[in-house]
């Protein structure tokens, strides 16, 4: 059967793009995450933060390719990415978020932090990354505790292989 042929030796992800024609991706060399599990973290509905509890804004805040998450923890454990962001080819685009996030989230608490390195004074104003984000948002931004790969990676992937108490995902 051609179909068992092509199936033979191949991921999930590869079988129900090609296989069974689902709308999905095909990884192409090594994932960073390799416990990601298109099926069981991502939401099956469009995800809305709860109120009573803080929206975290985290931006990589540095260089052309800058990025946004905006992340919620709710009171069961599990860590919600709402919404993103990435921002090519130029600087933190607090004007792209900022009226997004009060239109969409009006009188939510704010956490904001972000890449550590964003600290550094700019060769052409010297203002920060964080001094425009804090102006924007008008509140502190707090740098992240730390810039390193071990601690960014393990940040993400604890949540991956963590399961909540009816079998949830950790992260969604």
């Amino acid at each position: 059967d051609y179909y068992a042929l092509l199936a033979a030796g191949m991921d999930k992800d590869f079988v129900d793009v090609y296989v069974h024609g689902l709308y999905g991706y095909v990884r192409d060399g090594k994932p960073v995450y390799e416990n990601w599990d298109s099926a069981f973290h991502m939401a099956k509905e469009v995800l809305t933060a709860q109120r009573g509890y803080p929206l975290i804004l985290a931006f990589d805040n540095t260089g052309l390719k800058q990025g946004c998450v905006a992340i919620q923890y709710t009171p069961t454990g599990q860590l919600r990415i709402l919404h993103e962001w990435l921002i090519e080819g130029m600087g933190t685009r607090k004007d792209i978020i900022r009226p997004f996030i009060w239109s969409t989230y009006p009188g939510i608490e704010l956490f904001i932090t972000g890449d550590p390195a964003g600290v550094k004074r700019s060769d052409t104003d010297e203002r920060t990354t964080f001094q425009e984000i804090n102006e924007a948002f008008g509140l502190a931004a707090t740098p992240a505790r730390s810039n390193s790969w071990a601690a960014r990676f393990n940040a993400v992937d604890t949540f991956l292989t963590k399961r909540l108490g009816k079998g949830e995902p950790a992260l969604l």
